[in-house]
């Protein structure tokens, strides 16, 4: 038996109208086309996404084909109402709240030493953060904005370059005055996040060492507990410059083997491509406050 959206709707019958003024209105504002009850809607569309039909019951290729416009339509519905609900305040003041989501090292390491000068600078906005290893989907999900490393290929966002990257081996400075040159990497502890677990076997190649393993060593869940098991002196992490370049600017790390090596990937703000002016607002802000960074100590590869 097959099953299509309006299966257990009938429309209304027609009404026959005669004269100009109906015509007029025909004209002027033509009848739409008649609608299912959303509460059907949204029962076929729950039942037809999770399959959760009775035996012998399948849907019809026009089903299939609206479908994902259903769900689309649906889940828009659900942002919307949740921004409305979140955009209004308890004092009745203009609400300034973003709904930020970034990657956990960028949100520890690079976000979160920002927000004090932040909330200084632009008092009235509001920062909710959430922590996720993949960017939302913007459209669909409860978020005005999203930081992450990327290459920037986003062709349904507006994506603005924030801050460039590079990398090199860091360490306290207790575990480099142990190491002369970069093969005394073969027997030193290599510390890896699991995401960027190919950090190692990208640098020590590049480096002219491909016979270091390269993922031998502990692993961690969080960059920012690489970052701390190399201040501790647990061993040798791979340094991305935006997020370390505080602790070596206090002299906390030290990258004890250069040069720092451009990424290809770099950290950039992700926006919808109809925001909010506030939203705009933070943007620039954080472009202002990113260009005012030190910038990556390059050198030329020997």
């Amino acid at each position: 038996m097959a099953v299509a959206a309006q299966a257990a709707y009938s429309p209304p019958k027609p009404q026959k109208i005669y004269g100009s003024n109906y015509v007029w209105r025909q004209m002027l504002d033509p009848p739409k086309a008649a609608m299912p009850p959303l509460l059907a809607l949204r029962a076929f569309e729950a039942a037809a996404r999770h399959e959760s039909f009775v035996q012998g019951v399948v849907l019809t290729a026009e089903a299939r084909l609206a479908l994902p416009e259903l769900s689309a339509a649906f889940a828009a519905m659900r942002l919307a109402a949740a921004r409305l609900a979140g955009s209004r305040p308890a004092d009745g003041a203009a609400a300034q709240a973003i709904r930020l989501a970034a990657l956990p090292a960028i949100a520890q390491c690079w976000l979160a030493p920002r927000l004090a000068r932040l909330k200084r600078d632009l008092p009235a906005l509001e920062i909710s953060l959430t922590a996720m290893e993949q960017p939302p989907d913007l459209a669909r999900e409860n978020f005005d904005a999203a930081i992450f490393y990327s290459g920037g290929d986003h062709p349904d966002l507006e994506t603005r370059l924030i801050a460039r990257d590079a990398v090199a081996p860091v360490c306290s400075p207790a575990v480099a005055a142990g190491l002369q040159a970069p093969a005394d990497l073969a027997r030193a502890t290599l510390l890896h996040d699991s995401v960027w677990r190919d950090d190692w076997r990208s640098w020590l190649a590049a480096a002219g060492l491909p016979t270091i393993d390269p993922y031998r060593g502990p692993a961690y869940s969080l960059y920012s507990l690489v970052l701390q098991a190399a201040l501790d002196g647990g061993g040798i992490a791979v340094g991305h410059y935006p997020l370390i370049a505080p602790s070596l600017a206090t002299g906390r790390l030290v990258a004890p083997f250069l040069p720092w090596r451009p990424s290809a990937r770099a950290i950039h703000l992700l926006l919808p491509r109809r925001h909010a002016p506030v939203i705009a607002e933070f943007a620039q802000w954080l472009a202002r406050d990113a260009a005012s960074d030190s910038p990556i100590p390059l050198t030329t590869v020997g």
